[in-house]
């Protein structure tokens, strides 16, 4: 992993990743501070790997924006690919390396868990795309962990959602139900075609209303 670290802070070194062992990984959702019943901080603890910059995959929004100026239609592979997530890191879990994507949200909404999902899938694609240019990019498998985070619903919300059932609907319920998600790489680029995906997993923490932050250990 050293390796293909050390060529992702070669050929970017505003956003170089930083080396962390042991340490705690702290993720920010910037917009909700100072705003009350709203969830602010994540703190992953006990993080060993390379903790990155989101400014990065921000930077890649302004190009994926202007390659879809004046689209007559916005397809669902234009959307991914002007979103970013809150924050990542990856670490080495056994002969893998994995990325761990993490998105914050403070209302349980079918269109706040559907951001959610894509900005994490989006966010992934991208250091994907980022990372194909490395010369020691494939001498190891690389594979992600998508972790949402989320006020848990209230009986009347998750009620509301039974009644729906458009694919959104289905995917909130089938991740509040089971609390992770796996999306099979061939669903995935038939859904998101043109983009060659590959297998996506989600993770889904809820939390009680009005938490500002919370810790986990992964």
């Amino acid at each position: 992993m050293d390796r293909i670290i050390t060529d992702f802070n070669t050929l970017y070194p505003a956003f170089a990743a930083k080396r962390v062992n042991g340490a705690d990984v702290i993720i920010i959702e910037h917009e909700n501070i100072g705003k009350s019943n709203t969830f602010q901080k994540l703190t992953v603890k006990n993080v060993t790997g390379w903790n990155f910059s989101r400014n990065f995959l921000e930077n890649t929004k302004s190009f994926h924006s202007k390659a879809q100026k004046e689209v007559a239609a916005d397809l669902e592979c234009h959307d991914i690919m002007t979103r970013e997530c809150d924050g990542l890191f990856c670490r080495e879990e056994g002969d893998d390396i994995v990325f761990h994507f993490f998105e914050l949200k403070s209302t349980f909404e079918v269109d706040n868990l559907s951001k959610a999902k894509n900005q994490i899938v989006g966010s992934y694609l991208k250091m994907l795309h980022l990372l194909a240019p490395l010369q020691h990019f494939g001498s190891k498998n690389i594979t992600m962990q998508g972790h949402i985070i989320i006020y848990e619903p209230t009986p009347e919300k998750l009620s509301t959602f039974k009644d729906l059932t458009d694919h959104k609907s289905r995917f909130c319920l089938r991740i509040h139900n089971d609390k992770r998600c796996h999306m099979p790489a061939d669903k995935c680029s038939r859904f998101w075609k043109p983009l060659n995906c590959p297998d996506i997993f989600l993770n889904l923490t809820e939390l009680p209303f009005g938490t500002i932050s919370h810790q986990i250990t992964l």
